[in-house]
């Protein structure tokens, strides 16, 4: 007898191991495979806000630069003059010279804190539409692929970037 219940035990652990795989099998074929990815370097590139603040960007650096060009100017003047002989402006040169290295300074970090501002803009509303996306289109995943390795590969069937990027940009523009 001690054979026979053997056989049982082995016979009742292979057939719950079928009915497990069955099981999964069944319960695999049934699960929407809705696990998408997009390019984050192309849809941040492709958003109208991109677009927008970088122009804003561009602009207030532009108004900077101008502004230490005159400065500069100003200097080269007044360097200038004291190769040509009038020592007296050494000293406004040298208060000048500071002033401006200070302001160059102040400028560039000013230029990074607008960047830093402005990227952080865009990283916030993109991950509030790309959520919007995901839920009206009952995503369970969308993957980000940038191109540095966290998405070595992936089926282009299941590349969503494009629709995500027309669907963004409609949302940005109140549509």
């Amino acid at each position: 007898m001690n054979v026979l219940n053997k056989i049982k035990e082995k016979y009742t652990i292979i057939l719950f191991g079928f009915f497990l795989l069955i099981c999964t099998l069944i319960y695999l074929s049934f699960i929407d495979e809705n696990i998408y990815f997009i390019d984050n370097h192309l849809l941040v590139i492709e958003f109208k806000m991109t677009k927008e603040l970088e122009k804003q960007y561009q602009s207030i650096t532009i108004k900077r630069k101008e502004l230490m060009d005159s400065l500069e100017l100003e200097l080269k003047v007044i360097e200038n003059k004291i190769r040509t002989g009038d020592k007296e402006l050494m000293d406004v040169y040298k208060y000048k010279l500071m002033d401006f290295k200070e302001l160059s300074e102040e400028m560039e970090e000013k230029n990074s804190e607008v960047s830093a501002k402005f990227n952080d803009q865009v990283v916030t509303q993109l991950n509030q539409y790309v959520k919007e996306y995901a839920l009206e289109h009952n995503a369970q995943f969308i993957l980000g692929a940038n191109g540095s390795g966290n998405l070595l590969y992936a089926d282009e069937d299941y590349d969503k970037t494009k629709e995500v990027i027309v669907f963004v940009n409609k949302k940005y523009l109140g549509k």
